[in-house]
């Protein structure tokens, strides 16, 4: 059916060759090399099929295992007629290996990995058994307690198996309440939910409040101390006062700021949910100026704001990222709590996009001016309806193996074609001629799509989510590759710069006004002059005020710098290890584990 049958050095868990259709490749469909992949949990995963051939017996048998992303290695199913086509991908016969282990006694699970690891691994790999040893506490110890914004705080404690449930002292139960790192328990007085590391083994618990003297701050009571073993004579590292050491953990930061990420959704909530029928007034009206309304942002902004207040202070590659994550994420809360303020909504939107500069103003000036023609419309009998369009949409993923992308066709979309989750909406009743299609092709798969996938495959949320200033680059290279597909006198490929003029008018004019420059002066048709006036207006109430909302800067900011980066030769395919900054990059690629693109666009292929 077309799926590949990898293999993998069973020493080292190292994938090594690749096969199709019974036959050897050499590169992967969406492009990179079989080999070399790590396989995670290897060492599990071999322990857990050595164990299921203990307990069933059946001899030669197949484990078919997933990684679970909370459990690790997680058995599906075990297969009693394995297929033979295992042999492929290894490129090693199945008889010459069954002679070689014929006659050997296994006494365990363990053993048995060892010898598999020892006979048919490229270089001989020591096997450790995965059961780990119990941690030892003394009597005083430190734990370290996981707040709400990703931080910890460094507590000492006491060991105590006379109390039976942990208490802490009431001013760190206070400290945590306000940080989030406790939360009262529903149905019981003064207990507390907490997170906590002890011994580098994390326990989840309920606390009480107690008086406590001394330097500690907490005891640890015997219903949390279960999995320990205890050692009276273990020394405390001494400390020459009581210290409450605060540490930055962040990979939960990561997380949390990517959740507070996906909480956000600009566009989700500047959506006015009266749009249907504001739109209807517009077209039988060209000087109507619409009133918008909004839908309610179902979570508590103030408690969000709270969070995004705490500075991120650690220095290193990932710290720097996250800092400039918060300051952005907290702008664009700015931006959702100021919709229907029409003064104060134009000044966050400036504040998170910016606003047209003279520079900008200048270059895009330039680029119209210098257009010499203009491209005939497309015969009506060319294009393609929104059906087709999406078809061949559905095609350009299968030929990515992207199976796990959806297309469908949807009605009220005020862009003709746009990408959320995992899907690619296509606007009904909008179409497409071939060249149109081309550059949505090159602008919504070849970039936002691909640029999407690779960074699911990366260790941080953050190059899942985008970083800071991700959108300038974002959509930057989406134009640039959309203009590598356009003619060069396309209507499209002066949308960018004409953007920029637009945006500037709107700032000091109402949506009729805007749509009226639209159309008369900058040439776009009455349907793309009506979305993008909708569009600059979204977030304010009273759409007849001056100002609006900046975010199409972007396009042609983000244009000028990629085509910058390409012309001081810059490699493209940089910009698709995720959603990333250009002014980032070089910090981006300090990341440790960060996973070179997984797939790129057939025309960045050596």
């Amino acid at each position: 059916l077309g799926g590949l049958g990898i293999g993998i050095d069973i020493a080292k868990g190292v994938t090594t060759h690749a096969a199709q259709y019974h036959t050897i490749i050499d590169e992967l469909p969406h492009g990179g090399i079989p080999s070399g992949h790590r396989i995670a949990h290897w060492d599990d995963i071999l322990l857990v099929c050595s164990r299921i051939q203990q307990i069933t017996n059946i001899g030669y048998l197949a484990c078919d295992i997933t990684l679970d992303k909370d459990m690790g290695p997680a058995l599906l199913e075990v297969n009693a007629r394995a297929g033979l086509n295992v042999q492929i991908a290894n490129l090693a016969p199945l008889r010459s290996r069954l002679d070689r282990v014929k006659g050997i006694a296994v006494s365990s699970p363990e053993k048995g990995v060892r010898i598999g690891q020892d006979l048919f691994g490229e270089k001989r790999k020591e096997y450790r058994a995965a059961t780990p040893e119990k941690p030892t506490l003394g009597l005083s110890e430190h734990v370290q307690i996981a707040m709400m914004d990703g931080s910890s705080l460094e507590v000492p404690c006491r060991i105590d198996s006379t109390h039976e449930r942990t208490v802490f002292s009431q001013k760190l139960i206070n400290e945590l309440l306000e940080r989030g790192g406790a939360e009262v328990k529903e149905g019981e007085e003064a207990v507390y939910k907490v997170k906590f590391t002890l011994g580098g083994k994390k326990v989840q618990t309920v606390v009480g409040i107690e008086p406590i003297a001394g330097r500690e701050r907490a005891i640890i009571g015997t219903r949390d101390l279960a999995g320990f073993l205890i050692d009276p004579t273990k020394k405390a590292q001494e400390t020459e006062k009581p210290r409450t050491v605060e540490k930055t953990d962040l990979r939960a930061l990561d997380k949390m700021l990517g959740q507070m990420d996906r909480d956000l959704l600009l566009l989700k909530y500047l959506k006015p949910t009266n749009l249907q029928e504001e739109t209807q007034r517009l077209k039988e009206d060209h000087l109507y100026n619409p009133t918008f309304t909004y839908p309610e942002i179902p979570i508590d902004t103030d408690d969000v704001m709270k969070r995004l207040t705490q500075k991120i202070k650690d220095t290193s590659p990932l710290g720097v990222l996250l800092e400039k994550k918060r300051k952005e994420l907290s702008k664009r809360l700015t931006l959702l709590q100021a919709r229907g303020q029409e003064e104060a909504f134009t000044n966050a939107s400036i504040a998170l996009f910016g606003k047209p500069n003279v520079t900008l103003l200048k270059a895009a000036t330039r680029d119209i001016v210098q257009r010499r023609a203009c491209d005939l419309p497309p015969r009506p009998k060319d294009l393609m309806n929104a059906e087709q369009a999406a078809k061949k949409f559905k095609e350009v993923l299968h030929s990515y193996s992207l199976h796990n992308w959806q297309v469908s066709v949807r009605p009220k979309l005020v862009a003709d074609v746009t990408v959320g989750g995992n899907n690619i909406y296509v606007r009904a009743g909008a179409t497409f001629s071939n060249e149109h299609l081309g550059s949505l092709i090159a602008h919504e798969i070849e970039t936002h799509v691909l640029t999407s996938e690779n960074g699911d495959h990366q260790p941080y949320t953050l190059l899942r989510r985008g970083c800071a200033g991700y959108i300038d680059t974002q959509e930057g290279l989406a134009t640039y590759n959309e203009n590598v597909i356009l003619s060069p006198y396309a209507e499209k490929r002066y949308s960018a710069p004409r953007n920029i003029l637009a945006i500037d008018f709107c700032l000091s004019h109402s949506l009729a006004e805007v749509r009226a420059y639209l159309q008369d002066e900058l040439g776009f048709d009455e349907h793309q002059s009506l979305k993008k006036s909708i569009m600059m207006k979204r977030g304010f109430t009273d759409a007849s005020t001056p100002g609006g909302f900046t975010k199409g800067i972007a396009y042609y900011r983000g244009l000028k710098a990629i085509e910058r980066f390409v012309k001081n030769g810059g490699d493209l395919r940089r910009l698709y290890v995720g959603k990333v900054a250009l002014d980032d990059l070089e910090t981006i690629e300090q990341l440790p584990e960060l996973v070179a693109p997984l797939i790129l666009p057939e025309f960045l292929r050596e």
